[in-house]
């Protein structure tokens, strides 16, 4: 009788247990499910903000190329090098410093004639012939692409005209640039962000609503810009008697920003 007793206060006692426990583990997920109800239902508003910001460049970058032909692979890598060095001799003169004279890129390539004769195809195989016989190289052709970095644009057409007067017969590519433009990506980022902290304001207001903080900051970039960190680089031939200038460069930057809303204070006071 007595261990009847003992067992049933036990059932019980361990049947309070449970409850207690389903009761906690219920609140828990309440607790969770209502917060997960407002993290759905907060109100936001997604603005973008955009700024440009424009600057004078301090330097340009020039690609250029040197192409000589000759009938053996010394005569023409003697020409090339040749007018390299006098290209080379001829910048230090204009104050281009020896770092900002970089080599890129060298070729040494076989010519074979076309059906009409004369200089042809310069590549590093022979096109096919009739009967399968061996075509000959009639020359061969040595190029070498450099770049340099006029530091002074002030000085930029005199060098640019003085090397091809020397012998750079290619132009690949005349880039105004600014040294500050870690300082102007800074600063169009910040206007970006205040133009779109400005429109979500006024979005707000109109709703009748005010900004009560930020929950999402992307910074986006232009993918329209051919350019590497959205500087705009500029390239300008030069010729005949007119001169160039770089004009200004563009930096650009545009951010995405999801704000938090919240009623008016006002109406919250109430």
């Amino acid at each position: 009788m007595c261990s009847n007793v003992i067992r049933r206060h036990g059932d019980a006692r361990n049947h309070k247990m449970l409850a207690r426990f389903m009761n906690l583990v219920l609140a828990t997920v309440f607790v969770s499910a209502v917060g997960e109800l407002r993290a759905d239902t907060e109100s936001t508003i997604d603005v973008t903000g955009g700024a440009e910001i424009f600057a004078i460049p301090d330097e340009v970058l020039v690609s250029a190329s040197i192409d000589t032909k000759g009938k053996t692979v010394i005569e023409a890598s003697e020409q090339n090098d040749k007018l390299v060095q006098s290209v080379t001799e001829f910048l230090k003169k204009s104050g281009i410093e020896e770092r900002h004279i970089r080599t890129e890129y060298l070729s040494l390539r076989p010519v074979f004639p076309t059906s009409a004769g004369g200089y042809g195809n310069s590549n590093a195989f022979p096109p096919p012939v009739p009967n399968g016989e061996s075509l000959q190289p009639i020359g061969y052709t040595a190029v070498r692409s450099f770049s340099i970095i006029v530091r002074d644009v002030k000085k930029f057409e005199s060098v640019y005209k003085g090397m091809l007067q020397l012998g750079v017969n290619r132009i690949d590519g005349v880039q105004f640039r600014t040294t500050q433009l870690r300082k102007y990506r800074d600063e169009a980022r910040t206007q970006a962000v205040k133009a779109a902290k400005e429109k979500a304001v006024a979005m707000a207001k109109e709703l009748g609503v005010e900004v009560a903080g930020v929950k999402l900051v992307v910074e986006q970039n232009n993918q329209s810009n051919p350019f590497v960190g959205n500087a705009m680089q500029v390239a300008i031939p030069v010729g005949g008697e007119g001169s160039s200038t770089g004009g200004e460069i563009a930096i650009t930057a545009s951010v995405r920003v999801v704000f938090l809303l919240s009623p008016p204070k006002s109406e919250m006071a109430r």
